[in-house]
């Protein structure tokens, strides 16, 4: 994994690079998005360019591009929609179970090392450096 440089625009996607859950996620999302993404672990971005703390990436994975950031849930439904077809209508419930969908993110989250987070996660495919 090399450090995050400026991102002049393109959407970047911070994540728990010692998650498996997150880096499972991103095999699987990573070739569904045609959009030039850069899939990064926090651990290593520049945080100060991007303008995210580390305690916000502890908590929940962040998307930024220019302007625009969004974490947890919410940035889960952008790569969704992203990734176009009928990841657009899940993106959609995702935003429309506003609270509902941030409770799972969290609780998902919070239980990264659980036993039942890490066999759904089996059910990502598995890449062994999807990241940048």
């Amino acid at each position: 994994m090399s450090e995050i440089t400026p991102f002049n625009g393109k959407t970047v996607v911070l994540v728990d690079g010692d998650c498996n859950f997150c880096r499972r996620g991103v095999a699987w999302l990573r070739p569904l998005i045609s959009a030039e993404i850069y899939f990064y672990a926090y651990q290593t971005a520049d945080l100060v360019t991007h303008g995210i703390s580390i305690e916000e990436c502890e908590k929940s994975i962040q998307l930024i591009k220019g302007n625009y950031k969004s974490s947890g849930a919410t940035a889960i439904a952008d790569l969704l929609t992203l990734a176009g077809g009928a990841y657009r209508g899940v993106a959609l419930a995702v935003r429309t179970l506003g609270k509902v969908s941030d409770f799972g993110y969290e609780w998902v989250a919070k239980n990264r090392g659980s036993e039942i987070v890490i066999k759904i996660s089996q059910f990502l495919p598995e890449d062994p450096d999807p990241l940048d």
